[in-house]
């Protein structure tokens, strides 16, 4: 979630995120991908994922959006870091994906 946050912030305050005082911290978000879509092991951490990736202007995959998509409990919330948790931040956060970027 970290780089998460900050290609986040780097993008609110206009800063180049693919040269960061030095350093790509795009690309490490996007190789924070396993593969599959999968950026984190949450869905709050996925979501923060797409939401960076998104900030930065590079596509979210239809495989990231599958994964956030299958945590989606059968009531329509996102659980949160804990299993059973019933975290109404995450599903928030979740949802937030899909806004319009302003």
């Amino acid at each position: 979630v970290e780089e998460t946050l900050t290609v986040y912030g780097e993008v609110a305050a206009n800063q180049n995120v693919r040269d960061w005082t030095g350093v790509n911290i795009l690309s490490s978000l996007i190789d924070m991908n396993d593969g599959s879509g999968q950026y984190g092991l949450s869905a709050s951490a996925q979501a923060w994922a797409m939401i960076g990736l998104a900030a930065a202007r590079y596509p979210v995959s239809a495989q990231a959006v599958a994964v956030l998509s299958s945590w989606q409990a059968p009531d329509g919330r996102w659980p949160g870091v804990a299993p059973a948790n019933d975290d109404t931040a995450t599903t928030a956060l979740a949802l937030r994906r899909w806004l319009p970027r302003g």
